[in-house]
This record gives structure tokens, sequence and C-alpha cells, in this order.
């Protein structure tokens, strides 16, 4: 998603001219994490951030003559933070691992109720259960080739980020899988978009003006992506959501959480607040 954000902390205009003084043809880019526990800004600094961010890149930026920047980024590589360097400049560096769009494909999944033998190995028991292997197990997720090194990744709050309430992407009972392959990932963002549009509806009703007809990506990564962007979710739900590790997972949550919050704007006409929101400024008197 398209992140303008205004630059004011001299930590941060800091973070930017390191990224605009780049050679020509580097990745002008930071890490957006959101914050597990503190806050960016007051006393209480930031005590822990969540382990996957994502990385934004500078798109435009506009100086001021005292020093401020508005700049345009877009989100682009998701990432797993590994390590977190507090001292070496103002703003936060990390050391980061990149993640993939897709882990690699890992064998292919057993049918279900089937069990798996070793070549010449006995029939088991009549009665007996039967032993399947380590079904849809794949390959170490989200590994890339050596751990990326982030260049100089600046810490901001919630803002950017998508989640998924409860963990992201569970499936049904062991053995059972859902859509599987390209023509079941289709379905599944067809089925993402139908429900996001009656979403989409609910909420208009709710805030009193019409409902607007949505355009949403054809291709189904780009099109969970934009749903999670434009949903209005709980930092927890959104992110969740950052965090599932595949298009079908992700799209499997959105399924769940567009079901929930649908039915939650049209019988209790509300929608999740974002804690920042809530946040009371503290004050002796």
């Amino acid at each position: 998603m398209v992140l303008p954000l205004h630059v004011f902390e001299e930590r941060y205009q800091e973070l930017v001219r390191t990224l605009v003084e780049l050679p020509e043809g580097a990745r002008r880019r930071f890490g957006v994490v959101a914050i597990r526990q503190g806050w960016e800004v007051g006393e209480d600094a930031v005590s822990a951030l969540h382990d996957v961010g994502c990385a934004a890149e500078l798109r435009r930026v506009s100086r001021y003559p005292d020093g401020r920047y508005d700049i345009v980024t877009v989100g682009t590589d998701r990432f797993r933070l590994r390590s977190v360097d507090r001292e070496s400049r103002p703003y936060l560096v990390g050391r980061v691992e990149w993640l993939p769009a897709e882990p690699p494909p890992g064998p292919p999944e057993p049918p279900a109720g089937s069990a798996e033998r070793p070549p010449g190995a006995a029939e088991p028991p009549a009665g007996s259960p039967g032993r399947s292997g380590p079904a849809g197990q794949s390959g170490p997720a989200g590994q890339s080739g050596p751990a990326g090194q982030s260049g100089p990744a600046g810490q901001s709050g919630p803002a950017g980020q998508s989640g998924q309430s409860g963990p992201a992407g569970q499936s049904g009972p062991a053995g059972q899988s859902g859509p599987a392959g390209p023509a079941g990932q289709s379905g599944l963002a067809d089925a993402v978009a139908t429900l996001f549009a009656e979403y989409v509806d609910a909420v208009a009703g709710l805030q009193g003006r019409p409902s607007e007809d949505t355009e949403l990506p054809d291709d189904p990564v780009q099109l969970a992506y934009s749903v999670a962007a434009a949903a209005v979710l709980t930092l927890e739900d959104r992110q969740a959501l950052l965090e599932a590790e595949t298009t079908r997972a992700r799209l499997r949550a959105e399924l769940r959480l567009l079901k929930r919050e649908t039915t939650m704007v049209r019988r209790l006409r509300a929608l999740p607040v974002p804690i920042g929101e809530l946040q009371v400024s503290q004050s002796l008197s």
C-alpha cells in the first residue's frame, strides 16, 4: 500500500537524509515494524517490536526549509527482524531476513486419511491406526539466501501494517486441506472479493453514505494485500495477516475476518478502534 508520511523528528530527518544520499540505483527503503509494547513518542519508549515488518520504499521526497520532509513510500518486501541496534544511530537499525512472497514448495500432501509406509513395510494390523508422514510440511519457510542485511531500518508505529486475528492460516482437522493449486487460490480470491464488496456496503451503511464500487486487483497475491490494507482492522488482525506465510493462508484468514467484521458492522453497528486513539496523556493536573 501507499504510505505518505510527514517527517518532523530529527532522528527520522537523519534517516531520510541517509536514504537520499545513497548512490544512484540503490534501493532507498526503510523498515516499518508495528510496536508490540510501548509507544513511539513520549517518555515510555518502545520496549518490544513485532518480528515481521514491511519495507517502505521512498518514491517521492519534498524537503521543507526547516529540515522537515513530506515523503511518499510504497510497501514492498516483508522481512523478519533478527536483531535491533539501538546505539549506532539516532534511529533503530535492524538486521533482517527477507521473506519470500511464497515459501519454497514442500513435498505433496498425501490424500486425506491415507497412510504412508516405507517400501516393503507390512500392512498395519486390522483396526490399528495407520501412520502418516508429516503431511503438508514445506521446506524452511521464509529462508532466503544469506540473511539480508537491511540498510538503516527506521522503525515506526503501527502505520502501514496488515494483520489478522487468531493464528493466521489455520486449516481444519489434520489431513484436510483447503483449495489447492492455482484454481483453488483463484476461487479463494473470488470469494474474498465477493465478501469484501459486502463488507464495504455494510461499512458505507454504518457511516450513512452511498456504497462505492470497489476495484480489486485480479492477481490473488495483490488482492490479498489490498484487502488487508483497506479493511478497518485491529493491529493484531493486520499483523497476523502480514505474517501469513502463503497467499492461500492470507486469503483464508481474510474470509474468516470479513465474515466476522461484516456481521459485527451489521449487528453491532461498530468498527474496531485503533488502540492509539484511546491513549490518554498522563498529567499531574
